[in-house]
């Protein structure tokens, strides 16, 4: 099995909340920490990779997402990964996923709709509510934008679920699909 955290990909596609989105422009609102927007790049390099291998074992240790498990450098391989980069050049967030073609997603897109699953997105602590994230949430949508690529799809596991929908549902303006909840007797 793939590692990394449990996503509608590797688990039973939707593990906690699912969000779609039909994509549309993202206005950058905040900074980042140094007071510059986020320099975002396309992951063409192993170092790239392994920075965000590093990075992953980070949101590990946070453990604010059920059942995270960090990614190495062979299963970022088969993603298609997105970088952010501070002023320094530093990383301080990153994006993954893969395009697909929808199968069995009837209730919002016909088969066969081109995709894109984001499987992590992720901004260092110090970076959040600083227009990271959504600043490579707009550069995931500009590039699939121009691919032909019509939809984005992502679910979470993060235990800040208000937050997180907070984000993606009145930030980004997707769309809320389905929920997965649990209860421990």
């Amino acid at each position: 099995a793939a590692k990394g955290r449990p996503s509608c990909s590797r688990m039973n596609r939707l593990p906690f909340g699912s969000a779609v989105c039909k994509p549309l422009h993202i206005m950058l609102h905040s900074p980042t920490k140094e007071g510059n927007m986020p320099n975002i790049k396309p992951v063409n390099s192993e170092e790239a990779l392994r920075m965000i291998a590093a990075l992953s074992k980070e949101w590990e240790a946070e453990n604010g997402t059920y059942g995270f498990v960090a990614d190495d450098v062979p299963f970022l391989r088969e993603n298609r990964c997105f970088a952010a980069y501070g002023e320094a050049e530093e990383l301080i967030g990153y994006l993954f996923g893969k395009a697909e073609a929808a199968k069995r997603m009837r209730s919002v897109v016909p088969d066969g709709t081109p995709y894109f699953e984001v499987e992590e997105l992720y901004v260092r602590p110090g970076y959040r509510s600083r227009g990271v994230g959504r600043a490579l949430m707009a550069y995931l949508e500009d590039t699939l934008r121009a691919e032909g690529i019509t939809h984005i799809f992502l679910s979470t596991a993060t235990k800040a679920y208000k937050r997180i929908l907070h984000f993606y549902i009145d930030e980004l303006g997707m769309e809320f699909w389905s929920a997965r909840l649990f209860k421990k007797l």
